[in-house]
Protein backbone atom coordinates (compact mmCIF):
# COMPACT_ATOMS: atom_id res chain seq x y z
CA UNK A 1 0.00 0.00 0.00
CA UNK A 2 1.17 3.34 -0.79
CA UNK A 3 1.71 5.89 1.72
CA UNK A 4 1.73 9.45 0.09
CA UNK A 5 3.37 11.52 2.53
CA UNK A 6 2.30 15.64 3.10
CA UNK A 7 4.13 17.68 0.95
CA UNK A 8 5.75 20.34 2.49
CA UNK A 9 5.20 23.84 2.00
CA UNK A 10 7.16 25.98 -0.35
CA UNK A 11 7.07 29.46 1.44
CA UNK A 12 4.33 31.18 2.88
CA UNK A 13 2.20 31.41 0.33
CA UNK A 14 1.41 27.56 0.07
CA UNK A 15 1.12 27.56 4.12
CA UNK A 16 -1.41 30.98 3.89
CA UNK A 17 -3.36 28.87 0.92
CA UNK A 18 -3.86 25.45 3.05
CA UNK A 19 -4.56 27.71 5.96
CA UNK A 20 -7.38 29.18 4.51
CA UNK A 21 -8.91 25.74 2.63
CA UNK A 22 -9.09 24.62 6.41
CA UNK A 23 -10.22 27.62 8.00
CA UNK A 24 -12.91 28.06 5.08
CA UNK A 25 -14.07 24.28 5.72
CA UNK A 26 -14.08 24.59 8.88
CA UNK A 27 -16.49 28.15 9.20
CA UNK A 28 -18.80 26.26 6.49
CA UNK A 29 -19.28 23.32 8.50
CA UNK A 30 -20.06 25.19 11.33
CA UNK A 31 -21.80 27.89 9.44
CA UNK A 32 -24.16 24.79 8.29
CA UNK A 33 -24.40 23.45 11.81
CA UNK A 34 -25.51 26.74 13.00
CA UNK A 35 -27.80 26.44 10.09
CA UNK A 36 -29.55 22.94 10.34
CA UNK A 37 -30.28 24.08 14.28
CA UNK A 38 -31.81 27.34 13.34
CA UNK A 39 -34.29 25.43 11.18
CA UNK A 40 -34.83 22.93 14.25
CA UNK A 41 -35.19 25.54 16.83
CA UNK A 42 -37.83 27.60 14.19
CA UNK A 43 -40.01 24.47 13.64
CA UNK A 44 -39.95 23.71 17.54
CA UNK A 45 -40.67 26.93 18.12
CA UNK A 46 -43.64 26.85 15.96
CA UNK A 47 -45.28 24.30 17.77
CA UNK A 48 -44.52 25.49 21.24
CA UNK A 49 -46.02 28.77 20.22
CA UNK A 50 -49.57 27.47 18.91
CA UNK A 51 -49.38 25.03 22.21
CA UNK A 52 -48.83 27.86 24.33
CA UNK A 53 -51.08 29.98 22.77
CA UNK A 54 -53.99 26.87 23.39
CA UNK A 55 -52.91 26.64 27.29
CA UNK A 56 -53.36 30.64 27.52
CA UNK A 57 -56.13 30.76 25.95
CA UNK A 58 -57.76 27.64 27.85
CA UNK A 59 -56.51 29.29 31.28
CA UNK A 60 -58.22 32.70 30.13
CA UNK A 61 -61.47 30.57 29.51
CA UNK A 62 -61.65 29.37 32.69
CA UNK A 63 -61.00 32.82 34.85
CA UNK A 64 -63.72 34.21 32.37
CA UNK A 65 -65.77 31.14 33.61
CA UNK A 66 -65.21 32.05 37.48
CA UNK A 67 -66.62 35.73 36.43
CA UNK A 68 -69.42 33.68 34.82
CA UNK A 69 -70.55 32.48 38.26
CA UNK A 70 -69.91 35.45 40.35
CA UNK A 71 -73.17 36.15 40.91
CA UNK A 72 -74.37 32.58 42.01
CA UNK A 73 -71.14 32.43 44.52
CA UNK A 74 -72.82 36.62 45.58
CA UNK A 75 -76.32 34.87 46.48
CA UNK A 76 -74.90 32.08 48.21
CA UNK A 77 -72.48 34.43 50.16
CA UNK A 78 -75.82 36.17 51.20
CA UNK A 79 -77.43 32.70 52.02
CA UNK A 80 -74.47 31.90 54.79
CA UNK A 81 -74.73 35.29 56.48
CA UNK A 82 -78.51 34.83 56.81
CA UNK A 83 -77.93 31.15 57.77
CA UNK A 84 -75.77 31.73 60.55
CA UNK A 85 -77.53 34.36 61.51
CA UNK A 86 -81.10 32.51 62.30
CA UNK A 87 -78.93 30.00 63.83
CA UNK A 88 -77.44 32.24 66.20
CA UNK A 89 -80.39 33.80 67.07
CA UNK A 90 -82.03 30.57 67.79
CA UNK A 91 -84.68 31.10 64.55
CA UNK A 92 -85.81 28.10 62.46
CA UNK A 93 -82.70 27.81 59.62
CA UNK A 94 -85.87 27.13 56.91
CA UNK A 95 -83.58 24.80 54.71
CA UNK A 96 -85.09 24.16 51.52
CA UNK A 97 -81.69 23.42 48.96
CA UNK A 98 -78.25 22.31 49.37
CA UNK A 99 -75.21 24.86 49.60
CA UNK A 100 -73.84 23.76 46.12
CA UNK A 101 -70.24 25.21 45.51
CA UNK A 102 -68.51 26.64 42.51
CA UNK A 103 -67.41 24.34 39.53
CA UNK A 104 -64.82 25.35 37.76
CA UNK A 105 -62.90 24.86 34.56
CA UNK A 106 -59.20 23.74 35.07
CA UNK A 107 -56.56 25.19 33.02
CA UNK A 108 -53.00 24.68 33.72
CA UNK A 109 -49.17 25.24 32.39
CA UNK A 110 -48.68 21.87 30.37
CA UNK A 111 -47.55 23.63 27.71
CA UNK A 112 -45.32 26.22 29.92
CA UNK A 113 -43.35 23.29 31.47
CA UNK A 114 -42.73 21.60 28.31
CA UNK A 115 -41.45 24.75 26.93
CA UNK A 116 -38.97 25.07 29.88
CA UNK A 117 -37.87 21.75 30.31
CA UNK A 118 -36.54 21.45 26.42
CA UNK A 119 -34.93 24.96 26.20
CA UNK A 120 -36.94 26.41 23.87
CA UNK A 121 -37.85 29.44 25.83
CA UNK A 122 -34.08 30.56 25.32
CA UNK A 123 -34.93 30.61 21.57
CA UNK A 124 -37.51 33.01 22.04
CA UNK A 125 -37.23 36.94 21.51
CA UNK A 126 -36.68 38.38 24.48
CA UNK A 127 -40.27 40.56 24.38
CA UNK A 128 -42.14 37.25 23.43
CA UNK A 129 -40.43 35.75 26.29
CA UNK A 130 -41.53 38.30 28.62
CA UNK A 131 -45.46 37.54 27.39
CA UNK A 132 -45.00 34.13 27.85
CA UNK A 133 -43.47 34.62 31.75
CA UNK A 134 -45.79 37.03 32.76
CA UNK A 135 -49.02 34.69 31.67
CA UNK A 136 -48.01 31.86 33.20
CA UNK A 137 -47.39 33.70 36.33
CA UNK A 138 -50.63 35.20 36.44
CA UNK A 139 -52.55 31.89 36.12
CA UNK A 140 -50.74 30.55 39.01
CA UNK A 141 -51.80 34.08 40.98
CA UNK A 142 -55.67 32.62 40.01
CA UNK A 143 -54.76 29.14 40.69
CA UNK A 144 -53.64 30.12 44.53
CA UNK A 145 -56.65 31.75 45.00
CA UNK A 146 -58.80 28.92 43.56
CA UNK A 147 -57.85 26.41 45.30
CA UNK A 148 -58.03 28.33 48.55
CA UNK A 149 -61.54 29.09 47.65
CA UNK A 150 -62.22 25.03 46.41
CA UNK A 151 -61.04 24.01 49.46
CA UNK A 152 -63.59 25.95 51.41
CA UNK A 153 -66.55 25.46 49.99
CA UNK A 154 -65.92 22.17 50.25
CA UNK A 155 -65.66 22.30 53.99
CA UNK A 156 -68.97 24.33 53.85
CA UNK A 157 -70.41 21.09 52.35
CA UNK A 158 -71.00 19.88 55.86
CA UNK A 159 -74.37 22.42 56.11
CA UNK A 160 -75.90 20.38 54.08
CA UNK A 161 -76.20 18.03 56.53
CA UNK A 162 -77.52 20.98 59.10
CA UNK A 163 -78.92 18.71 61.53
CA UNK A 164 -76.05 16.56 62.31
CA UNK A 165 -73.88 19.86 63.34
CA UNK A 166 -72.95 20.05 66.91
CA UNK A 167 -72.66 23.48 68.81
CA UNK A 168 -69.00 23.31 68.48
CA UNK A 169 -68.86 22.93 64.60
CA UNK A 170 -70.98 26.34 63.82
CA UNK A 171 -68.45 28.66 64.70
CA UNK A 172 -65.90 27.10 63.11
CA UNK A 173 -68.19 26.73 59.41
CA UNK A 174 -68.74 30.69 60.43
CA UNK A 175 -65.09 30.87 59.85
CA UNK A 176 -65.06 29.22 56.91
CA UNK A 177 -67.60 31.01 55.36
CA UNK A 178 -65.73 33.72 56.30
CA UNK A 179 -62.72 32.45 54.45
CA UNK A 180 -64.67 31.83 51.84
CA UNK A 181 -66.12 35.67 51.57
CA UNK A 182 -61.91 36.58 51.55
CA UNK A 183 -61.40 34.21 48.60
CA UNK A 184 -64.40 35.71 46.47
CA UNK A 185 -63.07 39.36 47.17
CA UNK A 186 -59.78 38.38 46.03
CA UNK A 187 -61.22 36.59 42.82
CA UNK A 188 -63.14 39.71 41.84
CA UNK A 189 -60.27 42.30 42.57
CA UNK A 190 -58.02 39.73 40.59
CA UNK A 191 -60.28 39.14 37.44
CA UNK A 192 -61.80 42.82 37.55
CA UNK A 193 -59.63 45.01 39.24
CA UNK A 194 -56.04 44.20 37.73
CA UNK A 195 -54.42 41.97 35.01
CA UNK A 196 -55.33 38.33 35.61
CA UNK A 197 -57.10 38.79 32.04
CA UNK A 198 -55.11 40.41 30.03
CA UNK A 199 -52.23 38.41 28.85
CA UNK A 200 -54.94 36.99 26.34
CA UNK A 201 -54.58 41.30 24.61
CA UNK A 202 -50.95 41.88 25.08
CA UNK A 203 -50.88 38.42 23.20
CA UNK A 204 -52.87 39.68 20.24
CA UNK A 205 -55.44 36.25 20.78
CA UNK A 206 -58.47 35.73 20.70
CA UNK A 207 -60.61 35.53 24.11
CA UNK A 208 -63.09 32.52 24.15
CA UNK A 209 -65.83 33.08 25.86
CA UNK A 210 -67.90 31.18 28.56
CA UNK A 211 -71.95 30.45 26.48
CA UNK A 212 -74.53 32.95 28.14
CA UNK A 213 -75.93 29.42 29.64
CA UNK A 214 -73.35 26.97 29.81
CA UNK A 215 -73.62 23.16 31.23
CA UNK A 216 -73.80 23.18 34.85
CA UNK A 217 -72.62 20.18 36.94
CA UNK A 218 -74.38 19.32 39.49
CA UNK A 219 -72.96 21.06 42.41
CA UNK A 220 -73.08 24.83 40.43
CA UNK A 221 -76.79 24.18 39.76
CA UNK A 222 -77.26 23.96 43.62
CA UNK A 223 -75.53 26.77 44.11
CA UNK A 224 -77.27 28.48 41.84
CA UNK A 225 -80.90 27.88 43.23
CA UNK A 226 -81.99 29.32 46.67
CA UNK A 227 -80.48 27.23 49.68
CA UNK A 228 -82.77 29.07 52.54
CA UNK A 229 -86.46 29.87 52.22
CA UNK A 230 -86.24 34.23 52.49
Amino acid sequence: MDIHKPKPWHGWREFLKEYLIIVIGVLTALTAEAGVEWLHWRHVLVEERAALNRNLQGNDYAMRYRVWIEPCVQRRLADLDELFRRHAHGEPLRIIGKIGRPNYLLGGTRAWDLTVADGSLAHMPLREKGLYIGSFSLWGSYYVTHSEERADWRDLQALDHADELTAADWPDLRRVAERARDDDLSMQHGLTKTDWLQPIDAAGLKALHPPKAPRMAPQLAALCRPMIER
